[in-house]
């Protein structure tokens, strides 16, 4: 079997990390797969009360918040259709955040150090993330490899009660 190929790099570029981002919480209802598995978690609290606590969390474990966005904040006008999200980027090293761009789609770069929260009717929110596989491992640097391998621990002390 032919290997793809993925390229990474660590940015401090805001603009390559919302270009990235916009239309994430979108692509988690579709996302999941062997080479990109998509870890989903509940939350009992709304949407600002679950990224507050996510936030709180990643500075725990030492990974700041390299950027919050609204990934609808650019969609083209009328009516949203989509419920209300934001999408956490979390820092891994020197300054910046790691961005994966694979061969097969270089115009999607992907933030693997992300972390998608949608409102749910009712006042909850899911919560959702890249979880690291083999194939990401091996493509980001050491650093942000390990940090996105605490993404689980950091969640679940974020929903923990």
């Amino acid at each position: 079997m032919e290997q793809r190929r993925t390229r990474s790099w660590v940015t401090g570029a805001a603009a390559v990390v919302m270009a990235a981002t916009m239309g994430m919480a979108a692509d988690v209802d579709s996302a999941g797969d062997d080479e990109r598995p998509v870890v989903r978690r509940l939350s009992c609290h709304d949407l600002a009360e679950t990224v507050r606590r996510i936030e709180r969390a990643a500075a725990l474990h030492g990974l700041p918040v390299f950027a919050r966005v609204d990934p609808y904040a650019f969609a083209a006008k009328g009516p949203r259709r989509a419920p209300p999200a934001r999408v956490i980027v979390l820092g891994a090293g020197a300054g910046g955040t790691p961005v994966l761009l694979d061969e097969d789609a270089p115009s999607r770069p992907r933030v693997p150090l992300s972390v998608v929260v949608r409102s749910l009717r009712g006042g909850a929110a899911e919560v959702s993330f890249d979880s690291l596989s083999e194939r990401w491992r091996d493509a980001l640097p050491q650093e942000a490899a390990t940090a996105m391998a605490r993404l689980p621990e950091v969640v679940a002390l974020a929903l923990r009660d």
